[in-house]
C-alpha cells in the first residue's frame, strides 16, 4: 500500500485531469432532469459532508446517501444503489448514475 493513499480513495486518480466536484455535478444532474431531489439534495447530511472534500471523498459520501435515500424508497431499487459505484472511471459512473439511479429518484 502507498503511504500516501487518501481515505476512502474511489478509482485510482487520473492526475492529468483536476478534480471533479462531485456534489456540484450531481446537483446540476438532478436539476437538469427535473428529479424531485433536486431542491433538497445539497441539504442532506452526508452532502453537506462532502462539499469542499477530494473527489473520491465527496462520491463516497454521495453514494452512500443516494443509496440510502433509494433504500428507503418502497420500490426495487437494487439496481439503481448498485449502479453508485466508488471504483469505476467518472465517465462510466456518470452514465451509470443518468441511466439507472436519476429515474428511480
Amino acid at each position: 500500500m502507498e503511504a500516501s493513499s487518501t481515505h476512502g480513495s474511489a478509482a485510482p486518480a487520473d492526475r492529468s485531469r483536476p478534480e471533479i466536484d462531485v456534489v456540484g455535478k450531481i446537483q446540476s444532474i438532478l436539476t437538469d432532469q427535473h428529479s424531485p431531489l433536486a431542491d433538497k439534495f445539497s441539504t442532506m447530511k452526508y452532502v453537506q459532508q462532502a462539499q469542499g472534500q477530494s473527489e473520491a471523498v465527496q462520491r463516497h459520501l454521495v453514494n452512500r446517501q443516494l443509496r440510502m435515500h433509494l433504500g428507503e424508497m418502497e420500490k426495487d431499487t437494487s439496481i439503481a444503489r448498485l449502479a453508485l459505484d466508488d471504483n469505476c472511471n467518472w465517465n462510466e459512473y456518470l452514465k451509470n448514475f443518468k441511466r439507472y439511479v436519476v429515474p428511480e429518484l
